[in-house]
């Protein structure tokens, strides 16, 4: 039967170096009879990062897997079912990016600072529009 790997992601998909990740997706099978994904369930899952078996894991009654890990610098991953006697192999290839905490901690005040920023605008234009329709 076909299988596929879907739903793939990271709970930070640029992650400072050193930072624990979760990985998570699902494992699925083509059911021919109901035209149908179902979940793969308790089928033996491979992370490889830059060619290098890194960890293993079961899928759970719905199929889904889950590693946790962390990263320096950019590597590419491959997410591996080897298949058995009745469900073909399939695998998944993402990349992953981590970069320096300090970098991580300049976005994210970036972040906070356009959110204020739009805020602001927000605030501002709502007193304009007051001062106008009370004149």
């Amino acid at each position: 039967m076909k299988t596929r790997i879907a739903g793939v992601h990271f709970t930070d998909a640029r992650p400072a170096v050193g930072e624990t990740i979760k990985i998570s997706g699902y494992l699925q099978y083509y059911d021919e009879e109901t035209k149908s994904w179902q979940p793969a369930e308790h089928k033996k899952i491979k992370l490889i990062v830059d060619e290098k078996e890194v960890g293993e894991t079961i899928t759970d009654a719905n199929g889904k897997f889950t590693f946790e890990t962390s990263f320096t610098g950019d590597h590419d991953l491959e997410i591996a079912f080897e298949g058995t006697a009745l469900l073909e192999s399939c695998s998944v290839t993402k990349k992953v990016s981590a970069m320096s905490k300090e970098s991580k901690r300049r976005i994210a005040l970036l972040v906070k600072m356009v959110s204020a920023l739009f805020i602001l605008l927000v605030l501002l234009l709502l007193l304009i529009i007051f001062i106008l329709s009370n004149s």
